[in-house]
């Protein structure tokens, strides 16, 4: 080890014998060397302290909630993320850093499989999910963090999409239940047959805004979709009779949501009733939505428009939506309602 000085204008070199360092191949001295480099960068006086997953976690669920609320949201996903964390990593990792996770990613692989045997193959692609997405929102304001995230060796599960959709023959009865719920929970029942009627995610049916209804045109306006864009819905007879119900129970000219409710978000966030109250809701209402109209012929191109499904290809992407909206789509909206009111009231 050498140091200079330079005193009265003259310079003095100071050499020190520190060891023997031994021969290092040159690959795994610049391995070690960037390693070191990386220690000292992320505890100088203008760099960050490496940060714990769990204050990541902490941050990053905060945030998601943050999101939602602007978007009118009730923060479900938030929720659900610290559920995951908490049952299947806060216990091994909540105490490690991200750049320790970062430089593992063998242990995360080990993780992602214990998981899956403990808790089945979607819970723990989940949770490798929300600790990619927690790392890379951390990213964004930590530079000193790894580029590769720690879930780069995972070997993901196969998943398969549920086979929700209701049975035909299972309509009337679905109408029938809610009738029985409409006696003392009207808007309950009404937003159930909406679900039907367009298709939708639950979660985007109960953010409709009566703002967001346009009567004379029959328009209905979806508002922070899943895609991230707002989706234009031409609706039926069947659809309008149902706001129209709705509207019945609005309390106040002023409100807002359609499906209001004493939430801190004004509008409901629960969207399943008591097991057997309803043979279908939540997500079987969209499922049995593509599966009539596959089965009576409806064009999937404006199938996957009326469901505001994401369009691939960039001759998708040319496709002007405000010229198919009073077209096509709604000739499709009209014939799907109007098939699924026959098969609610086949029995009757």
């Amino acid at each position: 080890c050498e140091t200079e000085n330079t005193v009265h204008g003259k310079r003095y070199y100071k050499s020190m014998h520190l060891g023997h360092a031994g021969r290092t191949p040159a690959h795994e001295a610049r391995q070690k060397a960037l390693r070191i480099l990386g220690t000292r960068a992320n505890f100088g006086p203008n760099s960050r302290a490496p940060v714990k997953l769990d204050d990541a976690m902490t941050q990053h669920v905060g945030e998601l909630l943050h999101e939602a609320i602007q978007a009118g949201k009730d923060g479900r996903w938030s929720r659900e993320s610290m559920g995951f964390y908490t049952r299947n990593l806060q216990r091994d990792f909540g105490n490690r850093t991200l750049n320790a996770l970062s430089d593992a990613p063998d242990m995360i692989k080990d993780a992602h499989l214990k998981i899956t045997k403990a808790s089945g193959e979607s819970e723990a692609n989940h949770t490798m999910r929300v600790l990619r997405a927690c790392y890379r929102r951390a990213q964004k304001s930590n530079r000193t963090l790894p580029s590769a995230h720690p879930c780069t060796a995972v070997l993901w599960n196969k998943e398969k999409r549920r086979d929700s959709a209701l049975a035909f023959g299972d309509y009337a009865k679905f109408y029938q239940q809610t009738l029985e719920i409409a006696r003392t929970r009207p808007l309950i029942a009404i937003y159930n047959r909406l679900l039907f009627l367009l298709g939708g995610r639950p979660g985007e049916v109960a953010r409709l805004r009566w703002q967001d209804h346009d009567p004379v045109k029959r328009r209905l306006k979806i508002l922070n979709t899943k895609t991230g864009a707002d989706l234009d819905l031409p609706t039926s007879d069947a659809i309008e009779a149902e706001l129209s119900a709705a509207l019945a129970h609005r309390q106040h000219p002023n409100d807002t949501w359609v499906f209001f409710a004493p939430t801190r978000i004004g509008h409901m966030k629960r969207w399943r009733e008591d097991k057997g109250e309803l043979c279908a809701q939540g997500n079987m209402g969209r499922h049995s939505y593509r599966t009539l109209a596959q089965a009576i012929g409806i064009n999937p191109f404006d199938c996957r428009l009326l469901q505001g499904h994401s369009l691939g290809g960039s001759s998708d992407g040319y496709v002007s939506l405000e010229h198919l909206i009073d077209t096509s789509m709604r000739d499709a909206q009209i014939k799907m309602s109007e098939e699924i009111v026959r098969r609610w009231h086949a029995d009757r």
